[in-house]
């Protein structure tokens, strides 16, 4: 309504319900950048107008992030992988990404808990050091083929975007993927 209307009443009765959705789960972070997409899809002009609208989002967005994530730390509940190296942590994070866009097409063998590999002689198993490569190589068909459909590409990139606090880039729970932390994604696909 803000944006057909341009009511400050609008705009601000939006902010409100991202701050309590950021009270009940962190995801709510990637929020701001969910409204930048919608923008794309929508065709809106990149300008000054659009990012300042996005400000008050950012801002509680980045509040909570980081409130989480110190809550977390201060908790000492961050969990620590000392025999895991930086490289290995993107290995699960792609593999974690693979495994939400296969539970998509075949939701099998669903669990709450999705455990680390266990490396052998220090190496991971082979899907995980090939995972990079596959989800890449797959990303870049993807993009590819829905380049000139902002719907399709809209789709791909909210699904990624709303799945990335799910992967364990930087190694925050002891499960490579989260079941709950799909349910939003899944609305891009």
């Amino acid at each position: 309504r803000y944006r057909d209307t341009g009511s400050k009443w609008s705009y601000w009765l939006s902010v409100a319900p991202t701050l309590v959705s950021l009270t009940a789960k962190p995801m709510g972070v990637t929020f701001p950048l969910a409204l930048l997409l919608l923008d794309y899809l929508q065709a809106r002009k990149l300008d000054k107008d659009l990012v300042l609208d996005k400000l008050p989002f950012v801002a509680v967005a980045g509040f909570f992030g980081l409130l989480a994530y110190f809550s977390v730390s201060n908790a000492n509940a961050l969990v620590e992988r000392y025999n895991f190296t930086f490289w290995d942590n993107i290995c699960v994070g792609f593999y974690g990404l693979l495994l939400y866009l296969w539970r998509f097409f075949v939701p099998l063998g669903l669990s709450c808990l999705y455990p680390y590999p266990v490396k052998i002689d220090d190496q991971l198993p082979f899907m995980y050091v090939w995972a990079p490569l596959f989800a890449v190589v797959l990303l870049v068909l993807l993009i590819y083929l829905f380049r000139r459909d902002r719907r399709l590409m809209f789709g791909l990139l909210f699904f990624l975007l709303t799945v990335s606090l799910g992967l364990q880039w930087i190694p925050l729970a002891p499960s490579v993927a989260f079941d709950h932390y799909s349910y939003v994604s899944y609305i891009g696909l």
